[in-house]
C-alpha cells in the first residue's frame, strides 16, 4: 500500500508550460445558477488566451501559475487581463480511460474598460475595474494524447462579497477551450 508521504513526494514535471484558447457567453445568472445549466445569457461573448506554468506536482495534485488576456464583445465589450494561481487535482481512478483534472484558482482580473453588464448591478462603485478572479475548471484528455485537454472553465470576476469595495459586481462566463501542455 502506498503511504501518504510517498503520494505527496514531489514528482518530476515533464511539461511545465501550457497554452489555452477558450471562449463563451456571458451569463445573466450568478455562478451557482450557471453551474446548474442556466439558460439566461447576455448578448455578450468572450474569447481569451492564457499561458500557464506548472511549478509543483505530486501523485495527487499540482500547482500552476497563469497569465491571460481576453475580450468581451457585444453589449458589454472591452479587453481584460488576469493572473491566477491554480491548485489542480489529477488523481482519478478512471484516468486510464479518460484523463481528468479539476482545478480552482485565485487571482486578479482587470478590465481595461468598464463592463456595462457589471455597472448595471454594482454598488457603490459601478466603475470597478479590478476584481477577484476565480475560475474553477474541469479538463479531459485522451490517454493517448495527454498533453491536449478539453477545458470547461467558469471565467468569474467578483468583488468577493464586497472585499473589493463593490457589492453585487462581477460576471460569470461559462467557457469551453483547448489547452496544450509542452
Amino acid at each position: 500500500m502506498t503511504s501518504l508521504k510517498t503520494l505527496l513526494d514531489p514528482q518530476p514535471i515533464s511539461r511545465h508550460w501550457n497554452v489555452m484558447v477558450f471562449g463563451g457567453r456571458l451569463s445573466s445568472e450568478p455562478m451557482d445558477q450557471v453551474l446548474l445549466f442556466s439558460d439566461e445569457y447576455e448578448d455578450t461573448g468572450f474569447i481569451g488566451a492564457a499561458a500557464g506554468y506548472e511549478f509543483y506536482r505530486n501523485s495527487l495534485f499540482s500547482f500552476e501559475a497563469e497569465a491571460g488576456a481576453g475580450a468581451m464583445f457585444g453589449d458589454s465589450n472591452g479587453p481584460q487581463v488576469w493572473g491566477a494561481l491554480y491548485a489542480r487535482w489529477h488523481n482519478f481512478p478512471w484516468n486510464e480511460t479518460i484523463r481528468t483534472s479539476v482545478a480552482v484558482s485565485t487571482g486578479l482580473n482587470y478590465t481595461i474598460k468598464r463592463m456595462d453588464y457589471e455597472a448595471r448591478s454594482a454598488a457603490p462603485d459601478p466603475n470597478r475595474k479590478l476584481l477577484h478572479y476565480f475560475s474553477p475548471e474541469v479538463t479531459f484528455a485522451l490517454p493517448s494524447h495527454p498533453d491536449t485537454e478539453l477545458v470547461f472553465r467558469m471565467h468569474h470576476r467578483s468583488s468577493v462579497y464586497g472585499l473589493f469595495d463593490c457589492r453585487r459586481c462581477g460576471s460569470d462566463t461559462p467557457t469551453l477551450g483547448i489547452r496544450h501542455r509542452f
